[in-house]
């Protein structure tokens, strides 16, 4: 039988990539999640739930463009505790990551692309209007005209 556990939250330590000794491309990073709740007219807010995301492979490679603060959904295995300085911890080995494109909507920067070059993740130069303003699909570099 296989579970399949989704978690949202907040990256709260920048991403960090490695390689294992046989060769395998990892990315680290760690999530903090806060269960909210109204209670009358009150909002209340959970102590901090922490988990370390572990992804491998081309899933790594994306992963490791994300950046501090962005909400990320993360699709994998039940967490699993581990030893964390003496501090237990909960690692989660993700099998895929949705971004939520809220925080991405308020770095517009339209009316700056003009002219200005972007470089793609295979090193491809690409005018920056063809360029999305917000990929919410991590597999996703370019989209069609």
């Amino acid at each position: 039988m296989f579970a399949q556990f989704i978690v949202e939250g907040i990256i709260t330590r920048r991403p960090e990539t490695g390689v294992t000794r046989d060769g395998r491309e990892y990315t680290q990073f760690e999530i903090t999640h806060y269960r909210t709740w109204m209670d009358g007219n009150t909002t209340r807010k959970s102590p901090p739930q922490v988990l370390d995301i572990l992804c491998w492979g081309r899933l790594a490679q994306q992963a490791r463009k994300l950046s501090l603060r962005t909400t990320v959904t993360v699709h994998g295995n039940a967490p699993q505790p581990f030893d964390n300085n003496g501090v237990l911890g909960l690692k989660m080995f993700a099998r895929g990551l949705s971004v939520d494109v809220g925080d991405l909507g308020n770095r517009s920067t339209t009316g700056e692309r003009s002219g200005h070059l972007v470089t793609s993740p295979e090193g491809e130069q690409i005018t920056a209007e063809a360029w999305p303003e917000v990929v919410g699909n991590l597999e996703t570099v370019h989209r069609p005209r």
